[in-house]
Order: C-alpha cells, then structure tokens, then sequence
C-alpha cells in the first residue's frame, strides 16, 4: 500500500501563499527569499527560526483560512502521480 499524506507543499504549491503571509506577519522585515528558505525546511522550523509569538502564529492560521484555491494549486501532474501512488 502507498499512501501520500503530506497536502502542503509535495501535493499543492502553498509555498509562494505561505511566504507571503509570514511576510506580512513580519511586517516585511525579511526578504521573500529567507522565508522561502525556511518553509520549505517545514512550518515549525519557520516558526523557530523567526521566533514568533502565539499571536503571530494565530495571524498566520487566520489568514491561511481566507486563502483561495487558486492560491494553492496542485503541482503540475499531480493527477498522474496519484493514480501511480495506489491507494
């Protein structure tokens, strides 16, 4: 059996949403760039490494809330790899 389980960033691209958020919750004290970087090492890391507060953490998962489909598409040829992965 092959189970995929991880949504965001390996099935649909949150990555460019994800970092602008952090970017507003900083309020623009860090470049795009270096918020990417750490993403993509995982949220919690993210979090950690921008030392954030309950409060900025709460901002992030409001504003996640109000994220549009189209701000997180699948990854090209998502459909041909799920039919590939079993269930």
């Amino acid at each position: 059996m092959n189970i995929l389980w991880d949504f965001d960033g390996t099935l649909f691209n949150t990555y460019p949403a994800y970092t602008d958020i952090f970017y507003e919750v900083l309020e623009q004290q860090r470049p795009t760039e270096e918020i990417l970087q750490h993403l993509k090492i995982s949220f919690t890391h993210a979090v950690k490494y921008f030392n954030l507060t309950e409060l900025q953490i709460k901002e992030i998962f409001r504003r996640e809330e109000s994220l549009q489909p189209e701000q997180t598409p699948p990854f090209p040829d998502l459909e041909n790899i799920l039919r590939t992965a079993g269930k």
